[in-house]
């Protein structure tokens, strides 16, 4: 009876560790996508490779991977779909510059949209297998980002062509921005006006994104109770300021002789901890008040709003 329920176990084991083995599927991660803004028919695409992946090539489990780039213009199918040839590299090269636009000189990613799908192939078992987990991006002309408007499209189209929107915005980028969508934000434009070189040495407790405690480690933004970067929270005017001031200092970017426009009316409302940074930002033209002259330090900001303050950014000498 012993023996029958240990070869049950045995067998009820090695059904467990085959499903594990199968449900195993390797998707990378921090994909990034930038447009050449001096020739947009060609984009830089980044990547990272998650844990599994490295360490299951490094054991044996698989060989031979390679990071697939399929891709579609506008509204098209995949080129895939169509038999045609996608772009593929060895995994840990981690980027690569690819042309999507090859076959149609009349198109580019100023006047289309390019959307990117990554995945991974590789040889497990002497067979050829494609990652059913993918990651997306989209890049280009902005027709596709929603609830915008006309007094923000110029900025909203130089931040889509950078690269620098975050996906989970252009849903609806009339809505309020959190934590995490701005950083992002940030630290994308940190790739075209700061090079920083990044340490590891601190991380937030709640999140192991690489932007966010690249920030984090930057001194451009700080966490709260037990370290957490509470990433989904929203921000005001005011706490926004003080991170981009903090970014600012750290690019050498601000004179230290900025006053505050005395035709805001509020600015009794700013909080005492953000009015230097209010007081810089507003004087370099960042923060801009309404037509009532109002600034509205409490006020949660929209990522319209946002977009065209890091945009802004641009420009400070």
């Amino acid at each position: 009876m012993k023996i029958k329920f240990s070869v049950a176990l045995l067998s009820l084991l090695l059904l467990f560790s085959v499903l594990i083995n199968a449900s195993v599927d390797y998707k990378p991660i921090n994909v990034k996508g930038e447009i050449n803004i001096n020739d947009p028919n060609f984009i830089l695409v980044e990547w990272e490779n998650p844990e599994n992946v490295l360490n299951d090539e490094k054991s044996g489990i698989i060989s031979k991977v390679q990071l697939n780039i399929d891709y579609k213009i506008d509204d098209n199918k995949f080129v895939s779909e169509n038999n045609g040839k996608i772009f593929s590299f060895d995994y840990n090269q981690k980027k690569a510059t690819i042309n999507p636009f090859a076959e149609n000189e009349l198109i580019n990613a100023f006047n289309s949209r390019i959307t990117l799908k990554l995945y991974y192939s590789y040889l497990k078992d002497g067979k050829e297998i494609k990652s059913v987990s993918f990651d997306t991006i989209e890049l280009g002309h902005n027709s596709f980002i929603k609830g915008g408007r006309s007094w923000s499209k110029k900025d909203v189209n130089t931040a889509s062509d950078l690269g620098l929107i975050v996906d989970s915005m252009k849903e609806d980028i009339s809505k309020e921005i959190s934590r995490y969508e701005f950083i992002k934000m940030l630290m994308r434009l940190d790739e075209h006006i700061g090079k920083h070189e990044f340490s590891s040495t601190y991380k937030f407790s709640d999140t192991d994104d690489v932007d966010v405690n690249n920030a984090l480690n930057l001194g451009v933004v700080k966490g709260g109770w037990n370290n957490r970067f509470n990433g989904q929270s929203f921000l005001t005017k005011e706490a926004m300021s003080t991170i981009i001031y903090r970014y600012l200092k750290i690019n050498d970017k601000l004179s230290g002789n900025e006053t505050l426009n005395s035709n805001f009316v509020d600015l009794s409302d700013v909080s005492s901890w953000a009015k230097e940074a209010v007081t810089s930002l507003a004087s370099r033209g960042i923060i801009k008040g309404d037509d009532k002259g109002l600034i509205l330090p409490k006020f949660n900001v929209t990522r319209e709003q946002a977009i065209v303050m890091v945009v802004r950014l641009l420009t400070i000498n």
